[in-house]
This record gives C-alpha cells, sequence and structure tokens, in this order.
C-alpha cells in the first residue's frame, strides 16, 4: 500500500473539514472505521464467515 497523505496532511484534512463545513470529529472517525471495515471484507471475504482461522 502506498500511503497518499502523511499523518499532518490528515489531520489538517480534518481539522479543516470540522471548521469549515461543521462536520463532528467523531463523525470523520466513524466514516474512516466503516471504510476501513468494508475493505478488509473486500480483500478477505472469509471473515463474515466467521472463519477467521483455519
Amino acid at each position: 500500500m502506498i500511503p497518499l497523505f502523511d499523518v499532518k496532511q490528515i489531520r489538517e484534512a480534518d481539522k479543516y473539514a470540522v471548521e469549515n463545513y461543521s462536520i463532528p470529529s467523531i463523525l470523520l472517525m466513524e466514516n474512516a472505521a466503516e471504510s476501513i471495515k468494508n475493505e478488509i471484507i473486500k480483500q478477505f471475504p472469509f471473515i463474515l464467515e466467521g472463519k477467521v482461522f483455519q
């Protein structure tokens, strides 16, 4: 995986969204978590079957 943004850039983007668009920071974190969850499921669909360890 190639990082597109560094930590400082992400923090600045979050701050901008909170200050300029009134998006609560908790909502940003929830959306990020949901996106990561969806990507994990896409890459490892067997997780949904409960067969994490084989």
